[in-house]
């Protein structure tokens, strides 16, 4: 299972774009909060046999962060995997790595690869002058 933490844009135009599971995802890329993972799968189980997938998982930093039910967004690949997007999530400053993983009748999936981030400050810059007034 392909994972990246990014806004990919889909624009709409009459020149045909390459599917968002045959782009590699940015190595290491900087990132601010929120964010959302953006992953492939090709709706089958490790022996390549179809499976009904129920949820998917994102893990941060090995924490599950967010759990539930998506639609594939748009069609899918002409090998068949189709590309996801979780709801946005709010993630702390620093080093992270982000994992997915796809959930059946028969369990959980094993996680894909870990991916690597930084989110960058987002945070403002603490006032310069408090004080308390009448």
């Amino acid at each position: 299972m392909l994972i990246a933490l990014c806004v990919m844009g889909m624009a709409g135009s009459a020149v045909a774009q390459t599917h968002p599971c045959d782009v590699p995802p940015p190595s290491n890329p900087q990132l601010t909060s929120p964010i959302r993972g953006a992953f492939c799968h090709n709706g089958r189980d490790a022996d390549g046999n179809p499976v009904t997938v129920t949820a998917f998982k994102l893990y941060i930093d090995n924490q599950l962060v967010w759990q539930g039910a998506l639609s594939p967004i748009g069609p899918p690949t002409a090998d068949g995997r189709s590309y996801y997007e979780t709801p946005l999530v709010i993630v702390s400053r620093g080093n992270h790595v982000a994992e997915t993983a796809a959930v059946s009748a028969e369990g959980e999936s094993g996680r894909s690869a870990p991916y690597p981030f930084v989110l960058s400050a987002a945070v403002p810059a603490a006032p310069t002058r408090s004080h308390v007034k009448k």
